[in-house]
C-alpha cells in the first residue's frame, strides 16, 4: 500500500494504490515485476476505505476458494488466500496499525517502547528506547479505539481525544474521519459562553444517538482481527 503521483506532467495528484504478491514464492521471485499484481487504486477513497474493500475481497475468496492449476503436479487445486503482512512507508503503516505517530508517548507501531517525555529524557528512559518493548496486542488497540470513540460525546471532546492519542499511541483514522461530525455537533451543543444550549440530559441523548447511528457498521480499523499475521513491513 502506498501513495503515488497520478499525473505525469501536472502537479502532485495523490492516489492510494494497493498491490499484492504471493509470499509463498522465493524472495528472488517476489521481487520480479510480474510477481507484483495491481489490486486497486483511487484518488478519492482514503487508505483505510481501500483496505476495507481489500479485506472484503479476501474474505470472499476465503469462503469460496480460488480455483487454480498446479503446473508442477498438473492438477487442479483450490487456493485459500489470507493476508500475511502489509508493506508500505511509515505514514501508510501508521494508518494501517491505527497508530498515532511519532509525537505520542509510545511511538512504535509494533511494541510499547516509550512512555512519557520526562521518562524518555532520563538516563534509564533513553536507554530503554534502544530495547524492544512489550508487543502491541490487537485487543488492547481495539479497546482503546472504542474508548476514544466514546470520548467524542463528552464536553471538550477534541482536547480529550488529542490527549488520549498522545498517551496511548493509538489513533484510528477511519473512525476519526467518519465521526468528526459528532465532535462538531458536541461543540455546538455543549457550553457556549458558559451557557448550555440545551438541557444536559438532552445533549447526552442527542450525542449518544448520533454516535450509535454513525457506528452502525462498526467503522473502525477493519484490519484488526483479520485472518493472517498482519505484520507491518516498512519500505523506502
Amino acid at each position: 500500500m502506498d501513495d503515488v503521483l497520478g499525473n505525469i506532467l501536472k502537479q502532485w495528484n495523490k492516489h492510494c494504490v494497493i498491490y499484492m504478491s504471493n509470499t509463498l514464492l522465493p524472495c528472488k521471485m517476489i521481487q520480479k515485476e510480474y510477481s507484483v499484481h495491481f489490486v486497486t487504486s483511487s484518488p478519492n477513497a482514503s487508505l483505510m476505505e481501500l483496505m476495507a474493500a481489500f479485506k472484503e475481497s479476501v474474505i470472499k475468496a476465503n469462503e469460496s476458494g480460488v480455483l487454480a492449476c498446479d503446473c508442477k503436479m498438473e492438477e487442479e487445486v483450490l487456493l485459500d488466500p489470507y493476508d500475511l503482512f502489509h508493506g508500505g512507508d511509515n505514514p501508510m503503516l501508521t494508518e494501517e496499525c491505527s497508530h498515532g505517530g511519532l509525537h505520542c508517548n509510545y511511538y512504535c507501531q509494533t511494541c510499547k517502547v516509550g512512555r512519557t517525555g520526562e521518562y524518555k529524557c532520563s538516563d534509564k528512559g533513553y536507554e530503554s528506547l534502544f530495547k524492544e518493548g512489550m508487543p502491541c496486542a490487537l485487543e488492547d488497540t481495539f479497546n482503546e479505539i472504542h474508548w476514544q470513540i466514546h470520548l467524542l460525546i463528552e464536553p471538550g471532546a477534541a482536547d480529550k481525544l488529542k490527549k488520549a492519542v498522545a498517551d496511548s499511541g493509538v489513533h484510528d483514522s477511519l473512525s476519526a474521519n467518519i465521526l468528526s461530525h459528532v465532535v462538531q455537533l458536541g461543540k455546538n451543543l455543549w457550553a457556549h459562553n458558559g451557557t448550555l444550549r440545551k438541557p444536559e440530559e438532552e445533549i447526552w441523548h442527542i450525542l449518544e444517538k448520533e454516535l450509535e447511528d454513525s457506528l452502525v457498521d462498526e467503522r473502525v480499523n477493519l484490519l484488526i482481527g483479520m485472518r493472517g499475521e498482519l505484520l507491518p513491513v516498512t519500505t523506502t
